[in-house]
């Protein structure tokens, strides 16, 4: 093996990027071993921690710093006195429809009498304790017509439930429902069957990022690596980039992980943030280092040292390594700046990964470049492996093609990139929802399935907190919005009204139909809020109306 040699120090002190190369070339074995140790330890201890805790992919756990959520703030206030109306529980929603038979039919009546049951009997253990999964379940072919669980067409019923508590209780006691919904649709495939619960579907999008994660990687590496050796010609040049990325991304997951543990649980999207941008710049920064160590190479010859080339390389490719990941990190960094968790959950897995890239090539990839010398050209593929002068190839005409036009270059560059961002002004920005996932989820299936047999709406409501609404003239007022409301198209009653347990608050409540991120309804809200509410409460002191329901949300957040 080569010796590595120090060249003698000049008088002016190269600059810190160079030293940390030099030094970790000199300790190569030391370095690289370091390197997996740590990197590969921080997804162990991740793991060993727990995993990285996500949170919901459709939640509405921020709603309370905007006037949607503050409703909620006073609603609860005015139950204080004595806490929740009703013990936590989330909505359970079976739909069953047909294509050739209407709920009059006795097949079908059987069919929902036969999954009504099924639900019913259904028992989960939870704390040790076995009991029902599912309360309040109604069957909709004896519930009363006002109730709205058969569509208008007869062919589609809702069959309704609430299934108690929350968090790890309420995940505890729906273990048993996918299995037993699974059964369901096997022993009725003549009907279109779909469920529509809050944690289920939630759990249905987890299991489409994570296994989207994990085919997207089955692809993109092989791309990735395909890509590489065209660009270096040569088998071993390209496995450098892929190590370090590999390994940047596993530290990266590991950090995340770990702050996800200890801090507060991420966003689901995060790992993919951290896949898209991990994978470029770990890429991108082998690239710079081992071309312009290559260069060196073949420029210096083979007999002069190698840590020379990896000087070279590192004043050079190894600066502009440093400032580029620095100027990316400090960019995403301003993702910290918006109050949501969400965002300082992917600040945190891009900025892992990226600083990690970064010291990854100041000092894994001249650690490895230190062990490797001139074998890092092993392996050369047929006439793309090659060597090249500097200044030859495509890229080089190109480049010079440019500077002799620069002004030209320049103008038409502007031009391509202006006509590629013109379809920004038509972006139109909205919240998660289950619809923006694919339709073959059930979940989705099961909202597609309610907006087309309950055009009216079902779910999805516009509400309005209402304070003093025990006094007679916020009585009079609260039937003024409401008569005005009504008159609003996608709006639909009748309004359910439900008193506070201080006896001076009023919920209410309308049917909308669409989507919460739809125009039509954030459009309806901003007219609630700005027209229908003051005409109706002019002139009323003390008493506050806050207008809420996911489209209101939406907008707030929007």
């Amino acid at each position: 093996m080569e010796p590595v040699t120090i060249p003698a120090r000049s008088a002016r002190r190269p600059p810190w990027t160079v030293r940390v190369a030099s030094w970790s070339a000199r300790h190569r074995w030391v370095v690289a071993g370091a390197w997996f140790v740590v990197t590969i330890g921080l997804f162990m201890a991740s793991l060993a921690a727990g995993g990285t805790r996500s949170v919901e992919a459709v939640s509405n756990d921020e709603r309370s710093k905007y006037e949607a959520g503050e409703a909620y703030v006073v609603w609860s206030a005015a139950n204080a006195s004595v806490g929740q109306q009703a013990p936590a529980s989330q909505q359970f929603l079976m739909l069953v429809s047909s294509a050739t038979r209407t709920v009059d039919d006795p097949a079908f009546r059987a069919v929902v009498a036969d999954l009504t049951a099924r639900l019913k009997a259904l028992q989960s253990t939870v704390g040790g304790v076995s009991g029902p999964v599912f309360e309040q379940l109604v069957d909709p072919t004896t519930a009363p017509p006002d109730a709205g669980l058969v569509s208008a067409d007869r062919t589609t019923v809702r069959i309704v439930a609430r299934v108690p508590g929350d968090g790890a209780i309420l995940a505890q006691r729906l273990q048993p429902v996918p299995a037993l919904v699974t059964d369901i649709k096997a022993r009725h495939p003549d009907y279109a069957i779909h469920v529509l619960n809050n944690t289920l579907t939630n759990d249905e999008i987890s299991e489409l990022i994570n296994g989207g994660l994990d085919r997207s990687l089955l692809l993109t590496i092989p791309l990735t690596f395909l890509i590489l050796l065209i660009a270096f010609g040569a088998l071993v040049a390209a496995v450098i980039p892929l190590v370090l990325a590999v390994t940047a991304l596993l530290a990266a997951f590991g950090n995340l992980g770990i702050y996800s543990q200890a801090v507060a649980a991420v966003s689901p999207y995060a790992n993919q943030l951290v896949v898209l941008i991990g994978l470029a710049v770990a890429v991108d920064y082998s690239l710079f280092m081992v071309t312009r160590f290559r260069t060196e190479r073949l420029r210096r010859g083979k007999e002069s040292p190698r840590i020379a080339s990896i000087e070279a390389s590192s004043a050079t490719a190894g600066r502009a390594v440093f400032f580029s990941g620095l100027a990316v990190m400090i960019s995403i960094g301003g993702l910290f700046l918006l109050d949501d968790p969400l965002f300082r959950s992917m600040a945190v897995g891009t900025i892992s990964v990226i600083l990690v890239a970064v010291i990854g090539s100041l000092t894994f990839l001249p650690a490895t470049l230190a062990i490797l010398g001139d074998r890092v050209n092993r392996l050369r593929l047929p006439i793309v492996g090659r060597d090249r002068p500097e200044g030859s190839g495509v890229w080089a005409v190109l480049v010079r093609a440019v500077m002799r036009r620069p002004v030209i270059a320049a103008l038409a560059t502007a031009a391509i990139l202006v006509a590629i961002a013109l379809p920004v002004v038509r972006l139109h920005m909205g919240q998660a929802d289950f619809t923006s996932f694919p339709d073959s989820l059930d979940g989705v299936q099961a909202v597609n399935l309610l907006n087309e047999k309950w055009p009216s709406g079902t779910d999805l409501d516009l509400s309005v907190v209402v304070t003093r609404a025990d006094q007679a003239p916020t009585k009079v007022a609260i039937d003024r919005m409401t008569a005005a409301v009504l008159a609003i198209p996608g709006l639909s009653g009748p309004p359910k009204t439900i008193t506070s347990s201080d006896g001076h608050v009023a919920f209410v409540n309308y049917l909308m139909s669409g989507g919460s991120n739809d125009i039509r309804n954030q459009n309806i809200v901003r007219q609630v809020r700005g027209a229908v509410v003051p005409a109706a409460f002019g002139g009323l002191t003390g008493v506050r109306v806050l207008v809420t329901g996911d489209a209101a949300y939406t907008l707030d957040v929007v």
